[in-house]
């Protein structure tokens, strides 16, 4: 074995805290606030890609503006997660990828936006 690869969402770090309050802000930005989202809720989101994940939040919304709407989530969550100064990743995660760096190419894969991937190595410092 010369590569490993590790999801993000559920592997390497646990978001859905931080992402049901970016949510759940942007709702009430969209004059929505009696429409929120648990982590629980997100548990079941989380893995499927936007479009689908946007067609279940936003199932009452006509289908073109689904998207829009599941991006100022994203949006909100994103802003959410490099502010606040919360310990997201499971513990040990960040040992762990260090000691495995020394022998292995690690690699990230995910569905999500593009620049996540990225927020999760900075937020981590990795």
């Amino acid at each position: 074995m010369k590569a490993l690869i590790f999801d993000i969402d559920g592997t390497i770090w646990d978001v859905r805290p931080i992402s049901a309050k970016g949510y759940n802000a942007a709702m009430e930005k969209m004059g929505r606030p009696d429409k929120f989202v648990t982590p629980e809720i997100l548990a079941t989101l989380f893995g499927r890609a936007g479009p689908a994940i946007a067609d279940i939040v936003f199932a009452e919304y006509p289908p073109e503006e689904r998207m829009d709407r599941f991006h100022m989530c994203t949006e909100q969550e994103d802003r959410f997660l490099k502010e606040d100064p919360c310990q997201v990743d499971f513990p040990g995660v960040r040992e762990t990828l260090r000691a495995l760096h020394g022998s292995y190419r690690l690699f990230v894969v995910s569905n999500c936006d593009c620049g996540y991937p990225e927020l999760m190595m900075d937020k981590l410092g990795i």
